[in-house]
This record gives structure tokens, sequence and C-alpha cells, in this order.
């Protein structure tokens, strides 16, 4: 036991650089959040403070050693108290004051079942802090959520972390060798690097660009993005299909005034057959004149007498802006654009 109480004033003296010593009255914590602690919980659980317009502070909480885990495994007491929950418990309770803000990397997953019961026992230490200390606000960022955030990748690995971090702060972090080397010279381990990211990711969340969102709000947007997204194919697929329609209602429309300004043969008009018109009567056949298979518009009949006045108007209308038909020739109806 003494050896615990030692290890945690040695835990205490790494942090109490940064850490606050004293705590305000009982009545402070009404207002806004005046920092942030930020934490990737874990044996080595990384931390980082941030306060908006102060340096962002770093450093990895040590909370047991592999020796004092196995002495512990063989007492049995890894299910009575866990010496690291023990530690990080009332390292909460000396240096979490009221009115400040909690930001925890959500896992998803864990590889053990003693894993996750570990995390939620540090989780639970975070929630105990909340309670005890007045205006104390939690907020969760998913593993996913982070790493997108840092890397553009959801599933990205630790030294992507750690390359992200030295490309967008290279005046405060330099990368060597893989591992993250601050101004100080000191070394930033992986957990520590999390726990920077978090304290980028609020600082994004100050700034308007991102937010804080629980399981059930971040579940419902991801339901209305696939909505949204159905909607969007739907939409695309109608619109498609009226522009086919309308594209091949105009190309008949075409055909037929074409036919009409050949005339008539054997008193009738004729009919179009594989891009020449046909006598219905005599069978005697003239060569269609080109229509555009885009625009459903024809050229003018290569005939060789004048045309009337009425079939003259009736070809002109079927050029006519007026109509369902665009000037260029396209359907009328414009398809969005999904690309934005």
């Amino acid at each position: 036991m003494q050896h615990m109480k030692s290890l945690s004033h040695t835990l205490a003296d790494a942090v109490c650089s940064w850490f606050p010593h004293e705590l305000p009255s009982p009545g402070a914590g009404n207002g806004a959040l005046s920092e942030l602690y930020c934490f990737d919980l874990g044996t080595n659980t990384g931390i980082s403070r941030l306060r908006f317009g102060a340096p962002l502070e770093s450093c990895t909480l040590h909370l047991a050693t592999r020796q004092e885990l196995e002495a512990q495994r063989r007492q049995g007491k890894e299910r009575t108290l866990d010496i690291r929950f023990e530690r990080f418990f009332k390292l909460l309770l000396k240096f979490i004051r009221p009115g400040v803000g909690i930001v925890i990397e959500d896992v998803g997953f864990s590889t053990s079942r003693m894993q996750s019961q570990l995390w939620g026992s540090w989780r639970s230490a975070l929630w105990a802090v909340a309670v005890l200390r007045p205006g104390v606000r939690m907020f969760c960022v998913p593993v996913g959520t982070l790493k997108e955030f840092a890397t553009g990748d959801s599933s990205a690995q630790k030294l992507a972390m750690a390359q992200a971090l030295a490309k967008h702060r290279p005046q405060d972090y330099k990368l060597v060798q893989g591992e993250i080397e601050k101004v100080d010279g000191t070394i930033a381990d992986d957990n520590e690097v999390d726990a920077i990211w978090l304290a980028l990711y609020a600082e994004a969340v100050e700034r308007g660009e991102r937010s804080f969102l629980g399981v059930y709000q971040r579940k419902q947007l991801k339901a209305a993005e696939r909505r949204e997204k159905k909607a969007q194919r739907r939409l695309k697929a109608r619109l498609k299909s009226a522009a086919k329609a309308a594209q091949i209602k105009a190309k008949k429309r075409a055909i037929r005034t074409a036919l009409r300004s050949l005339g008539t043969c054997c008193g009738v008009f004729r009919k179009h057959v594989r891009h020449q018109a046909v006598c219905r009567k005599c069978g005697a056949r003239v060569a269609m004149p080109k229509i555009s298979p885009l625009s459903g518009q024809s050229d003018p009949p290569s005939v060789g007498w004048p045309l009337s006045p009425v079939l003259q108007s009736t070809l002109a209308a079927s050029t006519d802006p007026s109509h369902d038909i665009c000037a260029s020739g396209e359907p009328s109806i414009k398809m969005p654009d999904f690309a934005n």
C-alpha cells in the first residue's frame, strides 16, 4: 500500500506542472467551459489539456508497471480493486476541478472481456468525478471519427496518426524514427498522440467545424444520410428515365414532321422504315431526311419540289424552342448536379 501511495505521488509530480493545484469555490463552473482534459484511457493513459488561448499540454500517465500487474494477478486483486482504477480515480479527484470539460476516445470494440471491463472502470471513474465536481461535462469521440479527422482514414494505424500530427503541427511536433518528439525534447507515445488529437478535435468543435454527437445521434445521422442517398439515387433514376422518354418523344415528332414534309404518295402519307419513307400502298421508297439521334431534330428534306405553306409551318414548329425540346437540342428536363 505504501508503494502505491508513492507511485501516486510520482504520477502527480509528473503532471503537476500544468494540472490545477487549487479548486475554485463551490459556486464556480456554471458558465462556459474554461478548459478541456482529453484522455486516451489505458494502463498508459494519454492525457492532454486544452485551455483556449494557451499552448496545448500533454503527457502520458503510467498507472502500473508489469511487475505490479503480475503481483496483483497472483493475489487475485484485479477483481476486487484494481490498482490502476484506484490510482486513476485519486488523480482525477485531486486535479479535476468544477466547470471543466472531459473528452475521451470512445472505443467501439476490445480484444478481450477483461480489457473491456477495465476500460469501463476507467470511464466509470470519470463519470464519478463528473458527478462529484459541479459543472463538469463529458464528451466522447469515436475511434474511427478521430482517425478520420486526423488522417482522412477511419482505419489509420498508429504511425499514420503520428505522421499526421507532425505534418499538422510541425512547429510543435517532429517525427523521429516513427515517434513524435515534442519541443522540449521528450517523446510522446501513441497514447499521448491520441490525446493530442482529441484536443485538436475539440478545437475544431469550438470553431464549429466538428461536433460532439452521442451514439444515438450518430446512428440517426447515418440513417438520415443513407435515406438521403437513396432518395437521390431514385430521383436521378426518375429524371434519367424522364429525359430518355422526352428524347424518344421528340425523335418521333421529328420523324412525323419529316414524313409530312415529303408529301403524300398514292394519296396517303408515307411511313418510316429503316431510315426510309415507304409508301403504304405502292411501296415506293424515298430517302428520309437525316435526324439527329440526340436531339431528335431533322435536317431539311432533300426534295425537288417546294413545300406548301402548311408543311413549312409544320417543319418550323418542330424546331421551335418553345416546344419541350431545348434550343440546344437537349430535353427540357435538366439533371441535378449531384457532385455538390
